[in-house]
């Protein structure tokens, strides 16, 4: 559970440490406006807001009185790629949202979101070695009368020897960040046995750009419609 906490943390962390760099950058250059630090301040309290739930969510991960609450998933989607952002602009990552069925469903809102952002980061990871056209796109949609997001990069996919394995605990391929499985096992958890779903990944061909045919991972997940 540590190990998962440190695994959600290194992203929002990453980004407060671009943020804290560039007020220095923009001050040297004489360029610190008042607009420019009312934004920043705005995205670090977002970040550091989702660094405090992620110890509240984690610490109540395995309590049976946990309320779900009705959400879209659009927004949840959004809200993760809003704590994504920085470290896809470092690394020169385009993010494409597709909402196909604006899909409301009944859940965990903050535990979906860290589920979102572990695949982000998983693609991410994959996508450096890349030197351009780098991309991800998430695509929601009902499929089967389930919720589905669909998740795709063209980072050349995963090792078909690995797939069966991505989502055991402690098992390292190079979509894991800093070496541990803890991220997808826990993502595993979070969809499967809080959320009644699905989780799968498999590689395919997929138009990313809605033109060229490119190769990666997709990874998939498919929620039940329970409203209360």
């Amino acid at each position: 559970m540590l190990q998962n906490i440190a695994h959600q943390w290194r992203q929002p962390l990453g980004s407060l440490m671009m943020i804290i760099q560039s007020f220095q950058t923009k001050m040297e250059l004489g360029k610190l406006s008042f607009d420019f630090v009312e934004q920043k301040v705005d995205d670090a309290l977002l970040l550091s807001q989702n660094m405090s739930n992620t110890l509240d969510d984690f610490q109540n991960f395995f309590s049976p009185n946990k309320d779900k609450t009705n959400f879209k998933i659009k927004d949840c989607v959004e809200h993760s790629i809003q704590l994504s952002k920085y470290l896809l602009v470092k690394e020169n990552i385009k993010l494409n949202l597709v909402v196909v069925d604006d899909l409301e469903i009944y859940g965990f809102y903050n535990e979906l979101s860290h589920v979102l952002l572990n695949i982000i980061s998983n693609s991410k990871d994959a996508l450096k070695i890349k030197e351009e056209n780098k991309l991800i796109k998430i695509v929601i949609k009902k499929f089967k009368g389930k919720a589905r997001i669909n998740i795709y990069d063209n980072g050349g996919g995963i090792e078909e020897d690995v797939i069966p394995q991505v989502f055991e605990p402690y098992y390292t391929t190079k979509y894991k960040s800093a070496g541990t499985g803890v991220g997808l096992y826990m993502s595993k958890q979070i969809i499967e046995k809080h959320m009644q779903g699905i989780i799968k990944c498999k590689n395919v061909f997929n138009k990313m750009d809605n033109i060229n045919l490119e190769y990666g991972a997709l990874f998939i997940i498919d929620i039940p419609f329970e409203k209360k």
